[in-house]
């Protein structure tokens, strides 16, 4: 346990580049068990649902999800939620920011399908507490949580694009 403890406290000072790395990888690493655990139920990938990649380009898919989706879920899912907290729940308020954040998170993508929705919420956690860390370092919160988002999305438009190249 003492190890865990003091990779979260290497994780909290990393330089913005290496957090924003970092953390995008712990996204991509913490679903994963999830996943598994939907395969163990009788789940598919196709169960899941998810964004409909082959009905647009793939530089279409980049501005979608590298760029449009990771400053517009900031917005919606960590700045609005985390602010509010905030200003209406002094003693409490990074609990309920964070909590707040990553259920906003999980029902943006809830559209999918409900396992989606659940399979992003160690991606919600990770983002919504990035935004905390950020605010609390007086560094730009915003754009460090957009560009998390941004990286972790880039991962899977590269594995799309990979797919299309080798599949088609």
């Amino acid at each position: 346990m003492n190890v865990i403890v003091v990779l979260y406290h290497r994780w909290l000072v990393l330089k913005p580049f290496n957090f924003i790395i970092i953390t995008g990888l712990l996204m991509i690493l913490c679903s994963i068990p999830i996943g598994y655990l939907f395969q163990l139920f009788g789940f598919k990938i196709s169960d899941l649902g998810g964004f409909e990649t082959d009905v647009i380009s793939l530089l279409g898919l980049i501005i979608l999800t590298v760029i449009i989706a990771p400053i517009f879920e900031t917005i919606m899912a960590q700045l609005i939620p985390i602010y509010l907290a905030q200003k209406f729940f002094k003693q409490n308020s990074h609990n309920v920011g964070l909590i707040a954040s990553i259920l906003i998170f999980s029902l943006l993508h809830v559209s999918y399908s409900i396992w989606y929705a659940i399979l992003v919420v160690p991606s919600g956690f990770f983002l919504a507490k990035s935004y905390l860390i950020f605010q609390d370092r007086k560094e730009s919160s915003f754009w460090i949580t957009s560009f998390i988002h941004a990286f972790r999305n880039s991962i899977s438009v590269v594995i799309i694009a990979m797919e299309r190249f080798f599949l088609h």
